[in-house]
């Protein structure tokens, strides 16, 4: 986790040494997440790859699918607290301030590795949501004081990355079932910026979850099916689970078209932040 909390000062000696102090270590913050983000993204790529010649070399009982889905996302409640105590003011970005577009574009792109009975899957999903609106009251988020009336805009981003392993414990010709486990990394981050005023809080972290996939093929070129990733714990919650069907239109080409859900949050020492998205999701699967 990371926050950075930037207020806008006079030019003075001792006030321009301390505002090169808060920006280097403001740089060496980021250089250091981008680092460990390409780090990340390094492996996640060399995965592909090794799945890809996996799949070429084993490719009469393996499979590889491509899955993109250009979804449109509408936000409910975004609640946060920074820090999660009496020093900061519990803010709900929709209710307090109010959304800049009522829906957002937020993709989702999916690689599914299948051999046998095992299947291992990687996806990575971008959320973007802006908020504007006026403090009704003191604002104390991340250090920083918002004052009453203060013209405030938001910014809320989360993405996350999944890794997720599943067995096919049910393989019939009209029935599936899969169960297994995610490891999910979350890259969040709220930003409020207004008179005089910016803070940011960054949130970057792993959770398990558990994972599970269900299908009924009533015909051979369609497939109702749901699945998705979840987990409770006292310190939060995640849950992303998608309902929907898919139709071939070709051996290769599928149309995907369902509903998702995405929501959670955390609620420990440093924040409290939950939110709550509903996707409209219509893709394309491309079997390799």
């Amino acid at each position: 986790m990371e926050n950075r909390h930037t207020k806008c000062r006079p030019r003075s000696g001792r006030t321009a040494v301390w505002r090169n102090i808060c920006i280097s270590s403001d740089k060496r913050r980021k250089h250091l997440r981008d680092t460990l983000k390409y780090c990340i993204m390094r492996k996640l790529y060399l995965l592909i790859f090794c799945l890809l010649g996996l799949a070429g070399t084993l490719s009469a009982q393996s499979d590889f699918r491509l899955r993109l889905y250009p979804q449109v996302a509408v936000g409910a409640n975004n609640d946060i607290r920074c820090p999660n105590n009496s020093d900061g003011t519990l803010l709900s970005l929709p209710g307090d301030l109010h959304r800049t577009s009522a829906a957002v574009f937020a993709p989702r792109v999916e690689f599914e590795y299948a051999y046998r009975r095992h299947h291992i899957m990687l996806a990575a999903v971008f959320v973007r949501e802006n908020f504007t609106g006026h403090a009704s009251e003191p604002i104390h988020f991340n250090q920083a004081l918002f004052a009453t009336g203060s013209s405030i805009d938001a910014l809320y981003r989360f993405d996350t990355y999944r890794l997720s392993y599943r067995y096919r414990l049910v393989n019939r010709p009209k029935f599936q079932l899969e169960l297994g486990a995610t490891a999910l990394l979350r890259d969040a981050m709220v930003a409020l910026t207004g008179d005089n005023q910016h803070s940011e809080f960054y949130n970057l972290g792993v959770v398990p979850l558990i994972s599970y996939y269900i299908g009924w093929t009533p015909i051979s070129a369609l497939t109702v099916y749901s699945y998705g990733d979840g987990l409770v714990s006292k310190y939060g919650r995640a849950e992303d689970i998608f309902a929907g069907v898919k139709y071939d239109v070709h051996p290769n080409i599928g149309i995907l078209a369902g509903y998702r859900l995405i929501e959670g949050g955390s609620n420990v020492k440093s924040v409290y932040t939950f939110a709550l998205y509903h996707f409209l999701s219509i893709g394309l699967e491309i079997h390799f």
